[in-house]
């Protein structure tokens, strides 16, 4: 079964999926043709990324999230040297168990689809992809394209999930895999895990938290295609009665979380 992975930059939580997902990848049968990488939050420019995570974690979260870039720099340039056996990026995870990877700005682009066809990729999987998927990509892999939620459906449609379930006061945060369709989160569920939210800890716990189980599980997903690809049109409806969307969060949306109690980093 070979698959086609489509991810985004992001320094701080898709290492740590990546990290636990290529560790645990022993399946022969589950081929890994290439992870491709989009802009992080498909954000054009520096001073817009900015902007978006300034709204999420304020001026002085940011300044902490930036000190993690350096030590992750730091940390990769001595991995480089042999110093550390941890390179603590997707990148380093990747070449350690020879996945090809490649940043690209537009994942629906014809050479992407062309690729995708020519190569006779079974399934492609978004984790965290920054960018809506057209239909032509939808129908391109052999079988179809799954995403990774990490957020109860129809519930918790749209971005950044945890934050949400954890605003709302949830017991569990949800891992879902689905079907994806023209309709953003709206496929039938494939499989689904609660996790439980520490509410000791911040919301960056909970985000790592959930990446290590989604990269687990869905190596269990994965190996169930394997055997049976069939099983990718066997999920589990959607009661769109209780779909809700939820959009990334603002300044306003921090300042609530914050009065709750609750910590971001």
């Amino acid at each position: 079964m070979k698959l086609l992975i489509v991810t985004q930059a992001d320094p701080f939580y898709m290492p740590v999926f990546f990290r636990f997902f290529t560790e645990n990848l022993r399946n022969p049968e589950v081929e890994v043709s290439k992870v491709l990488i989009l802009r992080p939050l498909n954000q054009s420019s520096k001073i817009g990324l900015l902007k978006r995570v300034m709204g999420l974690y304020g001026t002085w979260g940011t300044l902490r999230l930036c000190l993690r870039l350096l030590k992750q720099k730091i940390r990769k340039l001595l991995n480089r040297f042999g110093i550390t056996n941890d390179p603590g990026t997707v990148e380093g995870y990747l070449e350690r168990v020879d996945i090809p990877y490649e940043y690209i700005d537009d994942v629906n682009h014809r050479s992407v689809i062309e690729s995708v066809k020519g190569e006779g990729v079974d399934f492609i999987v978004s984790v965290a992809a920054s960018q809506i998927f057209s239909e032509e990509l939808l129908k391109s892999p052999r079988y179809g394209c799954i995403n990774v939620h990490h957020g109860k459906l129809p519930e918790y449609r749209g971005m950044l999930s945890n934050f949400w379930q954890m605003h709302n006061g949830e017991e569990f945060a949800v891992v879902t895999f689905h079907r994806m369709t023209e309709d953003l989160d709206k496929g039938d569920i494939l499989f689904e895990k609660k996790v439980r939210i520490n509410y000791d800890r911040p919301l960056d716990y909970l985000i790592k938290k959930t990446k290590i189980f989604s990269a687990l599980y869905i190596l269990d997903l994965f190996d169930d295609l394997a055997e049976d690809p069939q099983r990718f049109y066997k999920g589990k409806p959607q009661n769109l009665s209780r779909r809700r969307y939820y959009s990334f969060p603002k300044r306003e949306d921090r300042v609530a979380f914050r009065k709750k109690g609750l910590k971001l980093l």
